[in-house]
């Protein structure tokens, strides 16, 4: 789908490429309306497209939109999805340099996925890929190691629209401090233990607030959750939010982001409440994004444990300096993920790892 960050990658790419980015949905189940975004006249959503129910899409026309546009390269998002098959072979049969982006491999608990029988005929399937560009460290190590694709894995990442969080003021010492919970609200990011733990803050800061995304299936059971621990009147929900450019505000009067989460495979909120130069405590259990986080350096990294949270959180409001410390180590750490930065990346893979023997067709 056209995620916000996607479509501006897209425009970013055009001072090294002319690139296209083609979508199968527009908007999935469980995203919120405000990631509808203009697609200018690089991006576009395929018509017609089967499959989208099961997100396992087949669009019957892909083939000979392809030969329109004639590309020198195809980069597919995904192994799993039929189309991205058809456009690999394709690729193939006209001699054109091909690569997959992938995230890290999971199973249905979020963890790594071990080699099985599933992944040896994706890797015999896919066996001619020029290059494998993964979203985070870990995935690299899956895809060369576990799934033996070999040599032709490279790290990349996904682009942070980040640009207007490093104008943000410096944190310090103030009268109240503001909490962000930024992610879904869905079990393994652990939004109610995140309340749990902002009730317990309370109790040693009452001068605090949370503010808390509003999308998500435990929305309810996390509004429930809030009048049974009587914080009613100090736990904020992200409803009113109309654009995807509303965000960088929501940042922007944050202190402290919270992501307490049992998995995650990381998340650009992350990305997007350092560069605003917040404060971060996030779990031990966070991939990707979350390794950018130095314990004690940029940020904090505990244990899914109420105390150790608390603790993390309490040392913020108690010792403010260091919101301004970590704030501005994390910046220079995430500066490197916005989407110029991300955009001349992918640049410099291919130059180097994709287009390395000759020139393209």
């Amino acid at each position: 789908m056209p995620a916000p960050y996607q479509v501006k990658l897209c425009e970013a790419l055009q001072l090294h490429f002319d690139a296209q980015f083609w979508f199968y949905t527009d908007l999935e189940p469980g995203r919120p309306d405000f990631w509808r975004v203009t697609l200018g006249d690089k991006c576009r959503i395929l018509t017609p497209v089967l499959g989208k129910k099961r997100r396992r899409y087949v669009a019957p026309l892909l083939q000979l939109e392809l030969g329109r546009f004639d590309p020198d390269i195809v980069m597919l998002g995904g192994a799993t999805i039929p189309s991205n098959y058809f456009a690999y072979r394709w690729a193939k049969k006209h001699d054109r340099r091909t690569i997959l982006f992938t995230e890290l491999s999971r199973d249905k608990t979020g963890e790594a996925r071990p080699p099985g029988l599933l992944w040896r005929l994706l890797k015999r399937a896919y066996l001619g890929l020029d290059a494998i560009f993964t979203s985070s460290a870990e995935a690299a190590a899956q895809f060369r190691d576990s799934l033996q694709f070999g040599d032709r894995v490279f790290p990349a990442q996904y682009p942070a629209d980040i640009a207007q969080h490093f104008s943000h003021q410096r944190r310090g010492a103030r009268s109240s401090y503001r909490v962000l919970f930024p992610n879904r609200l869905i079990e393994i990011y652990n939004p109610i233990f995140a309340i749990e733990c902002f009730a317990e803050l309370t109790r040693r800061h009452p001068n605090t607030r949370l503010v808390m995304n509003a999308e998500g299936p435990l929305l309810e059971e996390c509004r429930r959750q809030v009048s049974k621990s009587g914080l009613d009147d100090k736990v904020e929900f992200l409803d009113a939010i109309q654009r995807w450019d509303d965000l960088p505000a929501v940042y922007e009067r944050s202190d402290i982001l919270f992501l307490p989460a049992l998995f995650s495979g990381g998340n650009l909120s992350i990305l997007e409440g350092m560069a605003s130069g917040m404060g971060t405590v996030i779990s031990d259990r966070v991939l990707g994004t979350g390794k950018l986080v130095t314990d004690g350096q940029n940020g904090f990294v505990r244990r899914v444990d109420l105390t150790e949270m608390v603790d993390a959180l309490s040392k913020y409001i108690e010792e403010p300096e260091l919101l301004g410390l970590h704030g501005d180590a994390a910046r220079v750490t995430a500066r490197p993920f916005s989407v110029e930065a991300t955009a001349q990346m992918y640049s410099d893979l291919i130059s180097s790892h994709v287009l390395r023997d000759s020139a393209p067709k």
